[in-house]
């Protein structure tokens, strides 16, 4: 039977993705796991973004530094056989700006 490949999974900030402010603290939280190794470890989780590369590792990120603008948030992991799977969600970092609606 071949080996399987692991699964990744951001918890939050959830599909939909996250608004955060410039210089806010955004914490995203994830879990990878595998059919032959149950749980990953801490180390076999790394977080990165388009924009920015590498940003850390483990099952948690906070960060407050990520640069104004969209951010695809990728998480990758890998089991012990080296095989890798990755999830992904989008972060934008910047301030919301409401237009009024003007009717005629």
């Amino acid at each position: 039977v071949p080996d399987k490949l692991p699964v990744a999974e951001i918890t939050d900030p959830g599909a939909a993705g996250k608004v955060v402010a410039p210089g806010d603290l955004l914490v995203a939280t994830g879990m990878g796991s595998d059919l032959e190794d149950g749980t990953l470890p801490d180390e076999a989780l790394a977080w990165s973004s388009d924009r920015q590369g590498a940003l850390g590792s483990g099952p948690s990120l906070a960060i407050n530094t990520l640069q104004p603008g969209l951010h695809t948030i990728t998480l990758t992991v890998h089991d012990s056989a080296g095989q890798a799977a990755s999830a992904t969600t989008q972060v934008f970092v910047g301030k919301r700006v409401a237009v009024p609606l003007v009717r005629r």
